[in-house]
C-alpha cells in the first residue's frame, strides 16, 4: 500500500482526501504544517506527496522546490480556485500534476496509481447482505439496481462491511471521520439513516443494516 504525504492546513479538506485515499487502498500521513514539510517527507520517505496552495509561510513555492530537489517521488499540486498563474508556474517548478481546487477526491486516486505506475487495488467486490459492493470503482449494486453513494454514506458501508464484528456509535465515527470527530451518536444516525434510503431499506424495520448507534450496526448476512 503506498504511502501519501498530504502537506496542508485545511482540515476538512484533509479528512476527505484521507477517507477517498483510505478506500482506494492507500496510505496516508497528514503534516499540516506544524514544522518543517521538507524534513517530514526525508524521514518518513512516502511515495507521493499532496501539496496544498492554500498554505501559510513559508511561501508554498518554496516548499515545491525543495521537495523537487530532495524527494525523487511525484508531487501533486493542489492549487487555489480561480488561481490560473498558480497551476502554471507549480509546473514549471516541477510539480508533476496539478489539481485545481474544488476537485474530485476520487480522481486523486487515479492520478496517484498512474503517477506512481501501480495498480493499488484491483476490482475488490464484497458480497453481503444481498449487496455487491465494488470497492475500487465504489459503487453498490443491489440485485441489479446500482447505487451511487456520496462519501459519508460510502465510509460507513464499507466500514460494516469490512467489519465482522458490530460497530458502536464512537467506532463507526473513528472508522469513517477519524478519531477527532466529536458528532456524537445522532450524527452517525442520521448518516445511518440516509443511507439506509439510498440502499432502498425499510427505515422502520431494516432488512440490510441492522442495530443502533448504541449497541452497534452490522450488515446482515
Amino acid at each position: 500500500m503506498p504511502l501519501v504525504l498530504i502537506i496542508d492546513e485545511t482540515q476538512p479538506v484533509v479528512r476527505l482526501i484521507e477517507l477517498e485515499l483510505g478506500f482506494q487502498g492507500f496510505r496516508t500521513v497528514t503534516d499540516l504544517i506544524s514544522g518543517d514539510p521538507v524534513k517530514t517527507v526525508e524521514e518518513l520517505q512516502p511515495d507521493a506527496v499532496m501539496l496544498g496552495a492554500l498554505l501559510p509561510t513559508p511561501d508554498v513555492f518554496e516548499i515545491l522546490t525543495r521537495l523537487k530537489h530532495n524527494f525523487p517521488g511525484p508531487v501533486i499540486f493542489l492549487c487555489a480556485s480561480g488561481n490560473e498563474n498558480d497551476d502554471a508556474i507549480a509546473l514549471e517548478m516541477g510539480a508533476d500534476d496539478v489539481r485545481p481546487r474544488p476537485f474530485k477526491p476520487e480522481d486523486l486516486g487515479l492520478r496517484l496509481r498512474a503517477l506512481l505506475n501501480v495498480d493499488v487495488m484491483e476490482s475488490i467486490q464484497i458480497h453481503r447482505a444481498g449487496l455487491r459492493i465494488d470497492h475500487l470503482h465504489r459503487v453498490v449494486w443491489k440485485e441489479e439496481r446500482k447505487v451511487v453513494l456520496g462519501t459519508n454514506e460510502w465510509g460507513i458501508l464499507l466500514a460494516l462491511a469490512q467489519s465482522r464484528q458490530p460497530l458502536g456509535g464512537v467506532d463507526l465515527s473513528k472508522a469513517v471521520w477519524g478519531s477527532n470527530f466529536s458528532g456524537g451518536n445522532q450524527v452517525v444516525e442520521f448518516w445511518v439513516t440516509r443511507l439506509r434510503a439510498d440502499l432502498g431499506d425499510d427505515l422502520e424495520e431494516p432488512q440490510i443494516i441492522l442495530g443502533d448507534a448504541n449497541k452497534g450496526y452490522y450488515l446482515a448476512d
